[in-house]
């Protein structure tokens, strides 16, 4: 599974550098002023440090199971194991973890019957630059709810928050984005690296 988490990551990662050394030319091309020449380079660079930073995800291999906080021994999924195989059980968390366009990011104590918006104020709320209709919830089994799957009516705000959930708030990439064929790609390979990010510093 690790393997072909990295084969995906990599893969989307290359054919979004290509996109985007594409989408470079055509801009390039018809630039009507020097100055809109230099900001879509400065553009460019921020993008290519995006797709670096992308470079050096690492795939963890991570199997949902899919489980309840309360679900028991007997409640885990027929798996086939093979040698060298480990089963880890770990602790019950305590923390819920916020990261992204947020004021404050950082990590706040659980407390029951809590939200995703209350969360959210704990950490300052979203700044002028996040991507507000985009933000998602990575569950601490690795599913993930994104506010595009909840209605407009209470949205992902009414979200009930479990102890070890993560909330991401990414950036408006439609501010930088050099057109939106790679604003799509761009989203997608954020959502899937910080996705990976934080099952690894939820998993440490």
């Amino acid at each position: 599974v690790k393997m072909q988490q990295q084969s995906q990551l990599d893969e989307l990662v290359n054919r979004a550098e290509q996109e985007l050394l594409r989408s470079a030319v055509n801009i390039d091309a018809s630039a009507a002023t020097t100055e809109s020449a230099i900001l879509n380079r400065a553009q460019q660079q921020n993008q290519q440090a995006l797709l670096s930073r992308m470079r050096r995800i690492s795939a963890t291999g991570r199997v949902v199971l899919g489980l309840l906080p309360s679900a028991s021994v007997s409640d885990l999924p027929d798996i086939a194991l093979v040698h060298g195989d480990r089963i880890y059980v770990p602790s019950q968390p305590s923390l819920v973890n916020v990261f992204g366009s947020v004021f404050n990011q950082n990590s706040f104590i659980y407390k029951s019957g809590t939200n995703l918006a209350d969360y959210l104020s704990q950490a300052g709320g979203a700044t002028k630059d996040a991507d507000e209709d985009s933000i998602y919830l990575l569950r601490v089994d690795g599913t993930v709810v994104s506010r595009r799957q909840r209605s407009w009516f209470g949205g992902l705000n009414t979200e009930t928050i479990l102890p070890g959930d993560a909330i991401f708030v990414p950036p408006d990439l439609e501010r930088y984005a050099l057109t939106r064929e790679f604003k799509d790609w761009t989203q997608i390979l954020y959502q899937f690296a910080l996705g990976v990010a934080g099952l690894k510093i939820l998993r440490d």
